[in-house]
């Protein structure tokens, strides 16, 4: 009697086993033998898709709603039919770098797009505000414009070579201002190079989605993104469903003419360079760029103060946030991607009275022609955090706002 009970107990065991494993063995058949699987069962793929679109329409008063907008980095539940793929190239034409990235993307009909695999990267300095300071701030002298053409088209090149069969792209700050902008593009138009000159308001949704790409970690209400470039700066944040902004005509070029024109009392068409900068003119140039800047909203304002909010700023390795983590890490002898404002501004002091070529030497600048840019970089740094109140902004690589004008339906087709 204790024998049968014993095998009837390992039988009872045996079948719960059995009937546990039964699920996964059906699971697995299905896939092996392409079986369709109810939509609450189906497999998870392993392609991970960046980013989903967003249809960006713009609205007055500073803020912008973005339409249809989902900003998680998720595994897709589909299989990516070949026919779906498109190799894109999209330019982001900022005011002082043009940057090139060529993607895969998903362009089912019906369906947002969405970035497969990001193939390859590329940039090239024109520096568009610089030129465009030097004269009147009204149009660009035929130099840069053909530097910009000529730089252009070996984007395309490059984007051809890589197998793009699209290629489209923003104009940004620089080109809002200068009155034969739209002529230079009508010329690239031409040439199979399309780009658009966009709105503030766009051209910071694009740096919200292209942050949230790159922070995909963060929770999206309790992230912040900061881009900034040479013509100007947006900070954006979503709230309520939207995209907000806060965003100024006020950017790195901007700066460096603010400092050599208004401060330093120089004529930026001599070319000449700031430095050594003195620390009287460095708290003037604080002065005057708040003046042109103005107050931060309330709204922004609560936003950055709630808890567990993190600002993100978005930018390449000429930016003004690689050089504030650059900063950082200089006085605490490591690497470091978050820097706090009290580390930016103890930077300024060791970036004052230093020349160009102590600047470069440092590393601070790759070119020493640009050491001149090293000083107005970190004083607009410091300053947008303090109108901001923000005590510390990670750091985050990127290249450009290319990631975001992929999936931005309005650019394509």
């Amino acid at each position: 009697f204790t024998a049968l009970s014993t095998v009837s107990w390992m039988a009872t065991r045996g079948s719960l086993f059995l009937f546990a494993l039964f699920p996964i063995f059906l699971l697995h058949c299905c896939r092996v033998f392409a079986f369709p699987l109810p939509p609450h069962l189906h497999l998870r793929s392993r392609t991970k898709p960046l980013c989903q679109s967003a249809r960006i329409v713009c609205q007055t008063a500073g803020r912008v709603q973005v339409e249809s907008i989902r900003m998680q980095s998720k595994e897709t539940s589909e299989e990516v039919a070949e026919e779906d793929i498109v190799r894109r190239a999209a330019l982001d034409v900022g005011s002082a770098c043009i940057k090139l990235v060529v993607a895969d993307v998903r362009c089912r009909p019906g369906s947002v797009p969405v970035v497969i695999n990001s193939l390859f990267e590329a940039k090239d300095n024109v520096y568009m505000t610089e030129d465009l300071e030097k004269h009147g701030g009204t149009e660009f002298s035929s130099a840069i414009l053909e530097k910009s053409f000529q730089a252009l088209k070996r984007m395309q090149k490059l984007a051809e070579e890589k197998g793009a069969t699209e290629i489209a792209g923003v104009a940004t700050a620089a080109f809002r201002k200068a009155s034969n902008g739209p002529a230079h593009l009508m010329r690239l138009r031409e040439e199979g190079i399309k780009l658009e000159i966009v709105a503030q308001e766009e051209e910071a949704a694009l740096g919200f989605m292209t942050a949230r790409s790159a922070c995909s970690d963060l929770d999206i209400d309790r992230m912040v993104a900061w881009d900034s470039g040479g013509g100007s700066f947006q900070v954006t944040a979503w709230e309520g469903g939207k995209v907000v902004s806060w965003m100024a005509g006020v950017g790195s070029g901007v700066a460096g003419a603010l400092l050599v024109q208004r401060v330093q009392a120089g004529c930026l068409k001599q070319g000449g360079s700031p430095n050594p900068v003195a620390l009287e003119d460095a708290e003037a140039l604080v002065v005057s760029l708040k003046e042109k800047i103005g107050a931060c909203p309330p709204w922004m304002l609560d936003k950055i103060r709630s808890p567990g909010v993190t600002v993100v700023g978005i930018g390449d390795a000429y930016s003004i946030f690689h050089l504030g983590a650059q900063l950082a890490s200089e006085a605490a002898g490591e690497e470091r991607h978050r820097f706090s404002r009290r580390e930016v501004w103890e930077g300024v002091q060791r970036l004052c009275r230093k020349s160009d070529e102590e600047l470069f030497s440092r590393g601070y600048t790759r070119e020493v022609d640009r050491a001149r840019s090293v000083v107005p970089k970190a004083v607009l740094l410091y300053t947008v955090m303090e109108l901001l109140g923000c005590e510390a902004v990670l750091k985050r690589q990127t290249n450009g706002n290319g990631l975001g004008v992929l999936i931005a339906e309005n650019f394509w087709g």
